[in-house]
């Protein structure tokens, strides 16, 4: 990244007004960092750490998963409208990242448990990710239980999901976050992402790429008394990276 762009991203991170952690990385080990060991409740951020550990263990995603009616949950996702109930392990965990649905997620965490992806994101080092409760469980909040991750480990988490299978973050149907400004109008520079929100929070972690360059980025928002106005700015953000991996 020029320096340039790394001065401009770091006074557009001063200037949100909000919590923020954030991690910029490129491939020459250049960086911006504010916060980035900070907890924060993940959101669908969370899928991340359920995609790695699945493809860390190896497996089988042809291995077909039955639905039952009383566990289809609302919030993102498409199975809810659908009459289909048995998916493969595959699909589900295309689905969890590409629209974020939250019934898919949850059959996949019922598939492996939470205890064991826990055990294996300790066991890996993360120390602020956590898988604490299902997706859509509103009352575990209430009883102290969250789902919980950090920029530093969400850019670790990404690398790693892009590595495993990246189409699904390719082909990610939310992206009015950090490749808001450009999505859909320009094809030059890659962005694979997956964004979290929530109750004021709102959350993008990306790879940006071009020709063997690239860019990591995680940026954790909380508390923001303006959307909008935190919005504009993921998309401020995103739009220097890609101008700076356009220019070249």
């Amino acid at each position: 990244m020029k320096v340039t762009t790394i001065d401009s991203i770091r006074s557009l991170l001063a200037n949100i007004d909000a919590d923020v952690a954030c991690l910029v990385e490129d491939d020459e080990g250049k960086e911006v960092a504010v916060n980035p060991n900070e907890e924060f409740r993940s959101a669908s951020l969370i899928k991340l750490a359920i995609y790695d550990y699945a493809f860390s263990k190896g497996a089988d995603l042809t291995k077909q998963i039955e639905i039952n009616e009383k566990d289809i949950v609302g919030g993102a996702g498409v199975i809810q409208t659908l009459s289909q109930r048995i998916w493969s392990l595959g699909d589900l965990m295309r689905l969890m990242i590409s629209v974020s649905d939250n019934t898919a997620t949850n059959a996949v965490i019922r598939e492996f448990t939470m205890a064991s992806i826990n055990d294996w994101l300790q066991t890996n080092g993360y120390k602020q990710t956590r898988l604490q409760r299902f997706l859509m469980d509103t009352e575990a909040p209430l009883r102290g239980k969250d789902n919980f991750i950090s920029a530093l480990e969400a850019v670790r988490l990404m690398n790693l999901a892009v590595e495993y299978d990246r189409t699904p973050f390719m082909n990610q149907q939310v992206r009015f976050k950090l490749p808001g400004s450009f999505d859909e109008t320009r094809d030059d520079v890659l962005v694979a992402n997956k964004t979290g929100e929530g109750a004021s929070l709102d959350h993008d972690v990306a790879r940006f790429e071009k020709n063997g360059r690239f860019v990591n980025i995680a940026l954790l928002t909380d508390n923001g008394p303006d959307r909008p106005r935190v919005l504009n700015s993921f998309q401020k953000i995103g739009q220097l990276i890609y101008d700076d991996l356009a220019d070249n």
